[in-house]
């Protein structure tokens, strides 16, 4: 969810006029955009606005709202039973390619992510050797073991979601 937030920023953050401190494009993989309070202040305010946008289309409380969050990539519980897991996404970015590193650490460790959970009360899952995607499924199996009938409504950029649509 993070993830699009950022790209979302990034590419409101090349058409605002007057910002001087534009990073080259070609040279963008060392580019800090966590340490860059503009382009953070858009990220926040497009994650924001696309999660009230959501809710408010499908008309789902923020109290009904769980953000579930990725572990860090070496605890991944998969790793242990298949060391290679994600081995080819652990290679070092080309110049030219966007890190969102900075960013996820800076919303999730800095402690972003609280103060607008805080503010707008939704909940967080986060499990050390889980992914966000095994959350949703394991929470979305769960809710509907429980009440059959429940509307699970799952938002994000990952395509291997869709293995979890029971009826769309």
């Amino acid at each position: 969810v993070l993830y699009t937030a950022a790209f979302g920023a990034l590419a409101g953050y090349r058409n605002e006029p007057g910002l001087e401190t534009l990073p080259d494009p070609d040279n963008i993989r060392d580019y800090d955009f966590s340490r860059d309070e503009e382009f953070m202040h858009m990220s926040v305010r497009n994650f924001i606005s696309w999660l009230k946008r959501n809710t408010e289309k499908y008309h789902i409380p923020m109290y009904n709202v769980y953000m579930c969050r990725d572990c860090r990539k070496l605890n991944i519980w998969r790793r242990k039973v298949l060391p290679t897991y994600k081995a080819n996404r652990m290679v070092e970015k080309k110049p030219s390619e966007f890190s969102a590193r900075p960013v996820f650490n800076a919303f999730y460790e800095g402690g972003i992510i609280h103060k607008i959970q805080n503010s707008l009360g939704f909940n967080q899952l986060f499990h050390e050797n889980l992914e966000a995607d095994d959350l949703l499924a394991i929470c979305s199996k769960h809710i509907l073991d429980s009440k059959p009938s429940a509307n699970v409504y799952m938002f994000a950029n990952d395509g291997d979601l869709k293995q979890l649509v029971v009826n769309d």
